[in-house]
């Protein structure tokens, strides 16, 4: 189920949180620009593609070459945030998604200021993460070792504070 062009279980509860954020913004129709950091296979790209032209971003060559087999009317690109902004300085999105990466990002401001580069004024950053409050029921249900080079998950005040002293007002 995680090479699958459909989402799986998992993906689909956090669509669907991200679907409800999306409707409370007001965000429809198809003319946004979005990115998607950390886009894996290119799931949660065509979901988006429903509201605008989607980049998605992943720094596994592999995935990008699948995720292009996948869905060839979107957009992939292998590489890191910062190496995005070097090839493309000036691109600027409406919409910043992702999901489950920060907690695998060492520097996490950098990551966070990275994103801001790339947000046009008054763009919106949707960002999921695990929450460091269940990492122990999550140990225990999957096992223990996550298979990650970097694995920090963080609590809602820490997210909080991060987003804070990066400059991001919290909506929600």
């Amino acid at each position: 189920s995680w090479s699958t062009p459909e989402d799986n279980e998992d993906e689909t509860i956090r669509w669907n949180e991200i679907k409800k954020e999306l409707e409370k913004l007001n965000i429809s129709g198809g003319n946004h620009h979005i990115l998607e950091i950390g886009c894996g296979r290119g799931w949660l790209c065509k979901k988006l593609s429903d509201y605008g032209a989607v980049t998605g971003i992943d720094p596994v060559e592999p995935v990008i070459k699948y995720a292009k087999k996948l869905f060839p009317q979107l957009e992939f690109h292998t590489g890191y945030s910062a190496a995005f902004i070097q090839q493309f300085p000036g691109k600027k999105f409406d919409l910043i998604v992702s999901t489950e990466v920060i907690e695998h990002v060492t520097d996490k401001k950098v990551f966070m200021h990275e994103i801001s580069a790339m947000l046009k004024p008054n763009g919106i950053v949707i960002l999921t993460t695990p929450r460091l409050e269940h990492y122990d029921d999550s140990i225990k249900a999957y096992g223990g070792d996550p298979n990650q080079p970097v694995e920090e998950w963080m609590s809602e005040p820490e997210l909080k504070e991060l987003l804070e002293s990066t400059g991001f007002p919290i909506i929600n």
